[in-house]
């Protein structure tokens, strides 16, 4: 942690949710894998249960988001900073991180295929994503492009999601994560978006689930069921303030 400076709210967000923003992520490698887990590798202590593998992955999570807090809250997102992601999150597990693919892909679960990409296409899809003008929208567009386009041999869900939290960080906005119980949710609207390539919808989930706003670090969602909740209590007090 750099020592006498003021930091904005998301980036103070971004350093107190580290081990669960690591957790969501590792998760779209590392199936199964727990908070607890995450939390003893992420401390730099050893591990029972996951593979040397599975170990290595979280660590390079772990690696890619203090890359983030190093650097986005002062530099927007970059196609130099989305290599480093992609570096750093495939490093000892992946061949050739930080390149773009040079092979076709497919995608699990899905019979969508994406095409070619070449450095022109992936760089013309970032500088497009980048000139959206909501700046959630332009979180929710570079993780889109990243995933949709499959620009890397590998790690492309993780590396888009610290480009957008990348972004929502430097905005001080908040952070983007999936939270597990929305998991497969998550994963059936994604393939919707995958097969359809008709994003709108896939963006209003997200924004109201994914996207966690400074200061509190609550979703659209969350902050409805609180204040439902609140209001509950409220018409509670109400009616038996009057019952003697």
């Amino acid at each position: 942690m750099a020592s006498g400076r003021t930091h904005t709210q998301a980036w103070w967000l971004a350093h107190r949710m580290a081990v669960d923003q690591v957790w969501k992520t590792s998760l779209t490698e590392v199936r199964g894998l727990t908070f607890p887990q995450t939390n003893e590798i992420y401390e730099g202590r050893g591990v029972s249960g996951l593979s040397v593998d599975d170990i290595i992955v979280v660590n390079n999570v772990k690696h890619a988001w203090q890359a983030l807090l190093a650097s986005a809250e002062d530099v927007a997102l970059t196609w130099t900073a989305v290599l480093d992601y992609n570096r750093l999150l495939g490093e000892q597990v992946v061949d050739r991180p930080g390149f773009i693919r040079d092979h076709a892909v497919r995608i699990t679960g899905t019979s969508y295929a994406p095409g070619p990409v070449t450095l022109e296409s992936v760089n013309q899809s970032l500088l497009s994503a980048m000139t959206t003008p909501d700046p959630e929208g332009r979180a929710l567009a570079v993780y889109r492009a990243i995933t949709r386009e499959q620009w890397f041999n590998d790690g492309n869900k993780r590396t888009a999601a610290l480009a957008a939290n990348h972004v929502l960080v430097n905005e001080n906005i908040g952070l983007f994560g999936v939270d597990i119980d929305l998991q497969e949710e998550f994963t059936t609207r994604l393939v919707e978006f995958y097969e359809s390539g008709d994003h709108a919808r896939f963006d209003v989930w997200l924004k109201d689930n994914a996207v966690h706003r400074v200061p509190g670090g609550l979703t659209t969602t969350q902050e409805r069921a609180v204040r439902q909740t609140n209001g509950e209590r409220r018409g509670h007090n109400e009616r038996t303030a009057f019952v003697y």
